[in-house]
């Protein structure tokens, strides 16, 4: 039987940007490092350069790999990519073509949540880990500053519990993308998902989320699936399939 992985340690570079580093370190309860120390085993590092925050750690050569959020780079390839963006906002929207208030209660690095913006929806977008908020927040500020105005309003929550304790608040519509199971045969992913899955392993139970998520959604739940890969909980009423990804419709009664 194979152990729980090593907790990722996570550190603040100090370095001209030392201000900003500082009340990161603070907000986050965080250890200072010079970015001369020498790379701790699991370890991921914060670094503020040129006003942009990046998540760094290094691949198994020693190489450094480097994350940000960028939103107007996420406009600009939507673009390019119209395919897969239109399978989530015909998932989303369904036949409705008012804008729509919509929960993305796994935002991860928010793409998804700033399709769903840039489309004229309300999106509220929760992330569970702190690290990667702090980097999606840090781009979401600066896509402000651009000119950006179509925006998710980003919030650092866990799912079930934001909504346990907001038990009021009801959604038009609810989406999950729950990080995918990745077989050890296959290439790793991109070095985003790499950082994302090393500070998200502890997230509740999807199936959880599926079933509080039902409960709050006016129109629809929306899971995004592997495109091959067994459905989250339960059979979904329809699906939307591209060529790698599927989205599963639960419709509310």
């Amino acid at each position: 039987m194979l152990g729980k992985p090593e907790p990722v340690i996570v550190q603040v570079e100090i370095n001209s940007e030392n201000d900003k580093a500082q009340a990161l370190a603070e907000r986050l309860s965080l250890p200072l490092i010079e970015a001369s120390s020498p790379w701790l085993a699991n370890s991921i590092r914060l670094r503020y350069q040129d006003a942009v925050l990046y998540a760094l750690s290094v691949d198994p050569a020693g190489a450094e790999m480097a994350v940000k959020a960028d939103f107007q780079q996420v406009l600009s390839t939507r673009r390019r990519q119209q395919a897969q963006g239109e399978l989530l906002i015909k998932a989303v929207q369904g036949r409705q073509r008012q804008p729509l208030f919509i929960l993305d209660a796994t935002a991860g690095m928010a793409v998804d949540s700033m399709v769903m913006a840039a489309m004229g929806h309300q999106v509220l977008a929760l992330e569970q880990s702190s690290v990667v908020y702090e980097v999606v927040q840090d781009g979401l500020q600066r896509a402000a500053h651009a000119g950006i105005s179509l925006l998710p309003d980003l919030h650092q929550a866990e799912a079930v519990a934001w909504l346990t304790i907001n038990a009021e608040q009801m959604f038009d519509v609810i989406y999950l993308d729950p990080m995918f199971a990745e077989s050890s045969k296959r290439a790793l992913p991109r070095k985003n998902m790499q950082l994302l899955r090393r500070l998200t392993e502890a997230q509740t139970g999807s199936e959880t989320l599926l079933s509080l998520a039902k409960t709050r959604a006016r129109l629809r739940v929306v899971v995004k699936r592997p495109l091959k890969g067994g459905s989250l909980a339960g059979s979904p009423d329809y699906s939307i399939k591209g060529q790698r990804i599927r989205f599963d419709i639960y419709q509310s009664n």
